[in-house]
C-alpha cells in the first residue's frame, strides 16, 4: 500500500460504486482495509476509476498552502459524507454522497459550511443511492445547466 493523504478515511471505498471490481455503492471494496485505506492504492492493481476519483478533502490535502487545506474534521469518515467534485461535465458539481449508516449526517454543521462555501461556484446536489437532489446552484452554473437542456424547476430525480 503506497501512502496517501487519506489517514484513517476509506469512506470512498464504501460509498462510491468501482465498475471494474463489479462492487455496488455503498458495500465495503474487498481491496479496503477499514483502519488504513486501500491495499492497492497507488499501484498498477488500482482500478482507473478510482485512481481518477476526487474526493474534495483530499485534493486540498496536497495543496501548498496549509491554510487552504480543510481541516480534519471535515474528513468524509468524520463528517459521513464524501465530497466529489467531478471532472468534465461542461458545468461545476460538488456531489455529497452520504453514507447510508449516517442518514441525518446533512445537518452536521460541517457539512451545512461546505454546502454554503461551495454554492457560491457550484451545482451542489445531494447523493442517496440513486436519488440526488439539487441543494444550491449559482448563476453561471445554472446558465450552463439550462443550456444543456436541463430543467431546473425540477430539483429532485433519479439516475
Amino acid at each position: 500500500m503506497s501512502a496517501n493523504l487519506c489517514g484513517t478515511c476509506s469512506l470512498c471505498c464504501k460509498i462510491k460504486a468501482i465498475e471494474e471490481l463489479g462492487k455496488p455503492m455503498y458495500t465495503w471494496c474487498v481491496n479496503c482495509d477499514k483502519s488504513k485505506g486501500c491495499r492497492v492504492h497507488g499501484t498498477p492493481e488500482m482500478p482507473p476509476s478510482c485512481a481518477e476519483y476526487n474526493c474534495l478533502w483530499h485534493a486540498t490535502q496536497s495543496f501548498e498552502d496549509p491554510s487552504r487545506r480543510l481541516p480534519l474534521e471535515f474528513r468524509p469518515d468524520r463528517t459521513k459524507v464524501v465530497v466529489d467534485v467531478p471532472p468534465n461535465l461542461g458545468y461545476k458539481a460538488a456531489c455529497f454522497w452520504v453514507d447510508p449508516t449516517a442518514p441525518e449526517a446533512m445537518r452536521s454543521k460541517q457539512n451545512r459550511i461546505l454546502v454554503q462555501a461551495l454554492s457560491h461556484e457550484y451545482l451542489v446536489v445531494e447523493a442517496r443511492g440513486r436519488k440526488r437532489k439539487i441543494l444550491s446552484v449559482d448563476p453561471a452554473n445554472a446558465r450552463k445547466l439550462v443550456e444543456m437542456g436541463r430543467d431546473m424547476s425540477i430539483t429532485e430525480w433519479e439516475v
